[in-house]
């Protein structure tokens, strides 16, 4: 039974964590994170994969306090870095179970780089790396619709990349359209005004 509710719970989250990549806003990103941390935490811990489980709950409380600085435009402080990395650390040290573990952890503390970093953009390639992690992780352990969720998630932050890559290029395109316009109207004008 908790294997089947487990896999239900990672569905939940892998739904969530999608729609969450497409988001524009940093703001909007976040709360989508927040609420898939919960059902992706429920299926690691309905798994008994306490690192994992409890890791993510602490996410949770990571992601919460960085909506919280976002929301009111403020600046993450520093602190929040050496702070959950250390609490990661401790909750590995508590409830290790494997030595796989240290990947969960490590993962942990990607994140919270990731999501720490002002530019959405960075924080998408930085995501990366610890979504293929954990991926063989919940492979490796059974918990499949979770590691479906993190390679689907990895797949969908290269897709927003490609996304968000198109628009920026041709965002430049325009601007650079719109300054050749420009230095002819110049240029026209400057002729008229010499004759």
């Amino acid at each position: 039974m908790n294997y089947i509710v487990s896999q239900i719970f990672g569905i939940i989250a892998l739904i969530l964590v999608a729609i969450s990549y497409f988001r524009r806003k940093k703001l909007e990103f976040l709360v989508f994170q927040n609420i898939a941390n919960i059902f992706y935490a429920l299926s690691l811990i309905t798994l008994n994969l306490l690192v994992a489980g409890i890791g993510t709950f602490i996410s949770l409380i990571r992601t919460l306090i960085f909506y919280i600085y976002v929301k009111n435009s403020k600046d993450i402080p520093w602190y929040y870095l050496p702070l959950f990395f250390s609490i990661y650390a401790i909750n590995g040290v508590i409830n290790w179970q494997y030595a796989l573990d240290v990947l969960v952890i490590l993962s942990s503390i990607t994140f919270t780089i990731a999501f720490y970093i002002k530019n959405l953009r960075i924080s998408r390639y930085v995501c990366l790396l610890p979504n293929l992690i954990l991926f063989i992780y919940n492979i490796i352990f059974k918990n499949y619709a979770a590691g479906i969720l993190d390679l689907i998630e990895f797949f969908v932050i290269l897709v927003a990349i490609i996304k968000f890559e198109i628009e920026i290029k041709q965002q430049n395109k325009e601007k650079i359209n719109e300054n050749n316009i420009k230095t002819e109207e110049d240029s026209k004008e400057e002729i008229n005004n010499e004759l």
